[in-house]
């Protein structure tokens, strides 16, 4: 694109695509991440309840960064509303993400 005159960022194929996964307590939450080419995002996390109900706790879409954190590399998602923050693991993503006040971890894989 010869008018461009942004920054280009590129993501290793690995760090790309939808990846799935839940809590790791007792709470029946379940997240879906997709992480686009561009750099952004789209998250949605679902309540599985009682009794086959799902209830949807939180949707957004935003951009995403990779930084080399202190052990392992660093995935921020920034959404106009919020700032989650995880690591990225050999087996997966680790993601903190906050919903009524208290912060729950997630295992997402591909």
């Amino acid at each position: 694109v010869a008018d461009f005159d942004g920054e280009w960022t590129f993501y290793d194929a690995s760090i790309q695509g939808e990846f799935t996964g839940g809590t790791m307590v007792a709470e029946a939450y379940t997240a879906t991440l997709k992480l686009n080419p561009e750099g952004s995002y789209e998250l949605a996390i679902m309540d599985q309840g009682k009794e086959d109900e799902v209830m949807e706790l939180l949707r957004e879409t935003g951009t995403f960064s990779v930084s080399a954190g202190p052990m392992a590399y660093v995935l921020t998602l920034t959404s106009a509303d919020s700032v989650s923050v995880g690591e990225i693991w050999g087996t997966g993503l680790n993601m903190t993400f906050e919903l009524d006040g208290t912060s729950y971890n997630f295992m997402l894989t591909k």
